[in-house]
């Protein structure tokens, strides 16, 4: 019986190991997602479009680039934010965040690195939805 208790504390224990391992990224230095970049633009999440159990896939409404040019006013984005590959911040509507991207391509959107992503913390700004006339964009609260 203790053979087996043993036995069974071990196999757990390499079973979280295993599980701690296979989801550990290597970590990027800061200064390096800037350089991965392409495009840096401040938007928030305007819709969660579908769950499973891997990801989320949201729709980010754009308010201007940081970095980069891109045409587009929103975009798609597919978050590895469950499970094993629990590397992105999973993201409620509302959420005002700086995306650092690669670009952004018939409307889908694709990270520069995993995890780059900058939630703007407490909503401390308001978005052309919450605001009766447009162009008052990410203005602060009053």
């Amino acid at each position: 019986m203790r053979g087996t208790m043993v036995l069974l504390g071990v196999f757990l224990a390499a079973l979280v190991a295993l599980r701690t391992e296979a989801s550990k990224i290597q970590c990027l230095p800061l200064a390096k997602v800037d350089a991965l970049s392409r495009l840096v633009v401040v938007g928030y999440v305007s819709q969660i479009l579908a769950r499973d159990r891997e990801s989320d896939l949201v729709s980010v409404r754009l308010v201007f680039s940081l970095r980069g040019q891109t045409e587009a006013k929103e975009f798609q984005l597919r978050l590895r934010n469950k499970g094993v590959m629990d590397f992105d911040p999973e993201l409620r509507v509302g959420n005002q965040c700086v995306f650092f991207l690669e670009g952004i391509q018939d409307g889908q959107a694709k990270l520069a690195y995993w995890g780059s992503i900058a939630v703007i913390p407490n909503q401390n700004f308001t978005t052309e939805s919450e605001n009766e006339a447009p162009g008052k964009s990410l203005q602060p609260r009053r």
